[in-house]
């Protein structure tokens, strides 16, 4: 039952994360026919031609459109439903750990709010593993960084990726439990 809650509050707060993503995403990039064609090709590998058709056409018209009160709309909704998955989080870890939850509500609020900064930086991590030559190409031409920049970059999006991951599990358990750095394998 705590897995059903989990998965249902995750995904449900995955889309106003990402409306937020696009939108912000039509703020900032000049450019959204280069970023269409990267997405779709990458989609293309693990997601049917129909799916990919929509999800362009949907960020095609948002990147143009740029929408003003969508931004305010769906952040509001991504800390709403981010705040429901982060709570299922924090049950589900207390399930596992065996423990009852016995800190106050603003602690289990504010350690909630964490948590969406945490799923935003795991997001963000996971779209820099996945967009990493096209970002790293655009923040040296964007910065003027030398060739040199591209060789730590790949390691560095791994190493947020895992942080993500690790902080995800320290601070969600109500349990006294000491920092492990996790890592694949």
């Amino acid at each position: 039952m705590i897995s059903g809650q989990l998965a249902y509050f995750v995904l449900l707060s995955l889309f106003p994360f990402l409306i937020s993503l696009v939108t912000l995403g039509g703020l900032a990039i000049d450019d959204p026919e280069s970023i269409l064609e990267t997405f779709a090709e990458r989609m293309r590998g693990f997601l049917p031609e129909d799916a990919v058709g929509l999800l362009v056409d949907y960020v095609d018209r948002t990147l143009r459109a740029r929408p003003p009160g969508a931004l305010f709309f769906a952040v509001l909704l991504t800390l709403e439903l981010g705040s429901a998955a982060s709570q299922a989080v924090i049950k589900a870890a207390n399930c596992a750990y065996g423990v009852r939850e016995t800190r106050p509500f603003r602690k289990v609020w504010g350690l909630s709010v964490l948590m969406i900064l945490g799923f935003a930086l795991l997001v963000g991590a996971l779209t820099l593993v996945t967009f990493s030559p096209e970002m790293a190409g655009y923040v040296q031409r964007l910065t003027g960084l030398p060739d040199a920049f591209l060789s730590p970059w790949g390691v560095l999006r791994w190493v947020l990726a895992f942080l993500a991951l690790a902080l995800l599990y320290y601070l969600a358990p109500n349990a006294g439990l000491p920092f492990k750095w996790i890592s694949p394998g």
